[in-house]
């Protein structure tokens, strides 16, 4: 079985986890920060939609490079 066949069900899970979140994060709250240094909320949120394609990606080429994405 291939390794991203495996990972299928639990990432199947997580994504559903994911959007629950995402949903749950207020327009009017998406500059709020648990702490001075850390992210945003909304940066926060980003970054958790960006990464089923990183995923897809990362298990779908052959090569990546990850300082192409800056």
């Amino acid at each position: 079985m291939a390794i991203c066949k495996s990972l299928l069900p639990e990432f199947e899970i997580n994504i559903g986890v994911t959007k629950k979140t995402l949903e749950c994060v207020p327009d009017d709250s998406i500059d709020w920060k648990a702490h001075e240094k850390s992210d945003t909320i909304g940066e926060v949120a980003c970054n958790l939609d960006e990464f089923p394609g990183w995923v897809e990606a990362t298990l779908t080429e052959d090569l990546w490079d990850i300082n192409a994405l800056k």
